[in-house]
């Protein structure tokens, strides 16, 4: 019986130090990771992707996910047109939905970026290209920040 135990532990012993040994092999770092942090500015607002929130002046607005998730679409396409197609295959995946949810995300944001929705001449931000979709129009520095 004490052979039997003594071989077991033996066989235990072996296993926990050739695995203690493989651990002692690997270099473990202690070193935080970076990470990157997508930062687009324009006009009074900051778009912090990574985070997923968005700021004036400072300050979080308020945004749906979807809504932001079409700003962030559009920002990243500044100065090109985003059909409405494209805008809806990005932000609503495979999911069945109206056109009709894209334009309520789309004033909305003009809501919050300050633009009215009756006066086409006054955006500053989101420009409606007729039946094709959208562009984001004005000028936007990105920063990327590692933290």
């Amino acid at each position: 019986m004490n052979r039997v135990l003594s071989l077991q532990a033996r066989m235990f012993a072996s296993i926990t130090l050739r695995s203690l040994s493989g651990l002692a092999r690997r270099k473990v770092s202690s070193r935080k990771m970076r990470v990157r942090h997508s930062i687009y500015e324009f006009g009074h607002f900051r778009l912090n992707l990574t985070e997923k929130v968005l700021s004036c002046a400072g300050k979080p607005v308020q945004l749906t996910l979807k809504a932001f998730a079409v700003l962030s679409v559009l920002v990243e396409h500044n100065g090109h047109l985003v059909t409405r197609d494209d805008l809806m295959r990005q932000v609503w995946l495979d999911a069945y939905v109206e056109e009709g949810n894209l334009s309520q995300a789309i004033c909305a944001l003009r809501r919050v970026l300050g633009e009215d929705h009756r006066d086409h001449e006054s955006h500053e931000y989101i420009q409606t290209v007729a039946r094709r979709g959208y562009r984001f129009i004005a000028p936007v520095n990105l920063q990327n920040e590692f933290v």
